[in-house]
């Protein structure tokens, strides 16, 4: 999602800034496929149903199993000799999950950041369960639709929180915005025909 979102503002910059550019169909096929890519994107990642693979449903399941998952366990991922990251990790530790239990996951914490992410990502999840993946008979009403500025802050707090979650579980701190090798932009440097003898 943060790669997709990072090509389609980079896109619309260079869009925005040729005024050359004729008024086209083409760049309102590009806006409707991006927003709605990112809107089912959005949608599978806080699917609550027990049969999905969703970030909703893996802190579903740490709240519900917090007893589990142990300050031990968590400080088990480094190595027992490094004692800055030992120290590093306990500081995170005390200051993302003990809450007012300490020796395991307070489910109190997970349970706010649950809300966290259903309050941020609702609207977007019930435009695709009404206009993308199914036609609704309760359509959401045109001035209620969610923006791209919706679809952007819902993506915000996916990657605040699925970081935080993939550092409890795994140990290992995770980047969002991955980085494209090479030069993308070079097909906005060449001129786009259908035929090389048409001019």
């Amino acid at each position: 999602m943060n790669l997709h979102r990072d090509t389609y503002l980079e896109y619309r910059r260079i869009i925005d800034a040729n005024d050359l550019l004729p008024e086209s169909y083409f760049w309102e096929f590009v806006y409707d496929l991006y927003g709605s890519s990112q809107s089912s994107a959005i949608r599978r990642l806080v699917d609550p149903h027990s049969d999905g693979v969703s970030l909703r449903r893996l802190m579903t399941e740490v709240e519900e199993a917090c007893r589990l998952v142990t300050l031990e366990y968590f400080l088990g991922m480094y190595p027992s000799g490094d004692g800055q990251r030992i120290a590093q990790a306990q500081r995170w530790w005390r200051r993302s999950f003990a809450g007012e239990v300490g020796d395991h996951v307070d489910p109190e914490i997970v349970g706010a950041d649950l809300n966290e992410l259903i309050a941020a990502t609702t609207e977007v999840a019930q435009y695709v369960d009404r206009h993308l993946a199914h036609s609704d008979a309760r359509p959401v009403r045109p001035d209620l639709l969610p923006t791209l500025n919706d679809a952007h802050e819902s993506i915000d707090v996916i990657s605040q929180l699925f970081q935080r979650y993939h550092l409890l579980i795994t140990g290992d701190a995770v980047a969002v915005h991955p980085q494209v090798l090479g030069d993308w932009r070079a097909v906005f440097r060449q001129p786009w025909t259908a035929d090389a003898d048409d001019e």
